[in-house]
């Protein structure tokens, strides 16, 4: 058996008799004569291409060259993907997939942002908590944890209650 891109499966692509590769369909064979088939297995599957970071149009112009269909679902945040580009793909590449098969794409949405919470009044306890259960990390400390709430950053980004920021950035605090 083998692959054929044209031969259906389980039809014979070519035969040849046993011994005597020159006789053809028509020839006469002895009774019992040996013949050596080659039977279709259909298509070979194609390696799934790695789509990460492609545009939707240039994922489906991979898949449509692979005879693969492109298939979309949800967009997804991603913060290691930009926006606009697919960031998440099934089945990962190499996969093998089936001519005619889909590969199902989620293109990224960019860095999921979330508004700083107010933290104003707040001792330092309470601001980690808040920081924390919004979706972001407590870095450094300016001041003293015995103090109240003066300001914040991220990065080196002075920041304000309402602020958007990608989700998991690092708040620097000032507490006085």
């Amino acid at each position: 058996a083998q692959y054929s891109e044209t031969a259906p499966v389980d039809t014979v692509i070519s035969w040849s008799v046993v011994g005597d590769s020159s006789l053809r369909a028509g020839d006469e064979v002895l009774p019992d004569t040996s013949l050596e088939v080659i039977v279709s297995l259909g298509p070979e599957p194609r390696p799934a291409p790695d789509l990460i970071g492609m545009t939707p149009e240039e994922a489906d112009a991979v898949l449509r060259g692979l005879q693969l269909v492109y298939a979309a679902t949800d967009d997804v945040f991603s913060s290691d993907i930009e926006s606009g580009r697919i960031a998440v793909q099934d089945p990962p590449p190499q996969t093998p997939v089936e001519r005619g098969g889909s590969v199902t794409v989620q293109v990224s949405k960019g860095p999921e942002m979330i508004p700083l919470p107010d933290l104003a009044g707040m001792s330092y306890p309470q601001a980690q908590e808040a920081l924390i259960a919004n979706g972001f990390a407590v870095g450094s400390l300016l001041g003293t944890t015995e103090g109240t709430f003066f300001a914040m950053s991220v990065g080196d980004t002075p920041a304000r209650a309402g602020d958007p920021f990608p989700k998991g950035s690092t708040v620097d605090l000032v507490f006085l």
